[in-house]
């Protein structure tokens, strides 16, 4: 029969493989869903692909959205979000506003994209300096080179 630790890891086992195919199961239901949903307002995606229970990525016209199941206290509901590429740092990232319609989807498309990290400045690879922090950083490098031509 097998000892304890063999039977509860096998138990185990058998658990989360009928658990991820249950997780599947969810995720391509709530991808039908979703695409059924992003057909009345957008139009026939070209992919789907579903990613979990509550989230599936959905691709038409070029344009990637990431669908997403929310809740209220009452109902659940499914908003889209743009997944677009930063014009700034050119990394892709979700926008924060969702798209309900046609019109929310043309004033996101109609601005430029910034990322968070570049809209608030945290992002240190497009971070730009003022003026006089490049003087100072500057300054400092040709102090080092003269100070090591020196011998300092």
């Amino acid at each position: 029969m097998g000892s304890l630790r063999e039977r509860a890891i096998k138990a185990y086992e058998e658990w989360e493989g009928e658990h991820q195919i249950e997780l599947m199961e969810q995720a391509e239901k709530f991808a039908r869903e979703a695409v059924k949903h992003f057909t009345k307002v957008f139009g026939k995606p070209q992919n789907v692909e579903p990613m979990s229970e509550r989230t599936t990525k959905i691709t038409a016209d070029g344009l990637t959205f990431i669908a997403r199941k929310e809740y209220t206290d009452y109902c659940s509901y499914i908003k889209f979000y743009l997944q677009i590429e930063c014009s700034q740092c050119h990394n892709p990232f979700i926008q924060d506003t969702s798209c309900e319609s046609l019109i929310d989807l043309g004033h996101i498309l109609s601005k430029p994209p910034v990322c968070r990290a570049c809209r608030y400045g945290t992002n240190t690879e497009t971070t730009t300096k003022s003026p006089a922090e490049r003087v100072l950083e500057l300054a400092t490098e040709i102090l080092e080179i003269i100070q090591e031509e020196r011998g300092e």
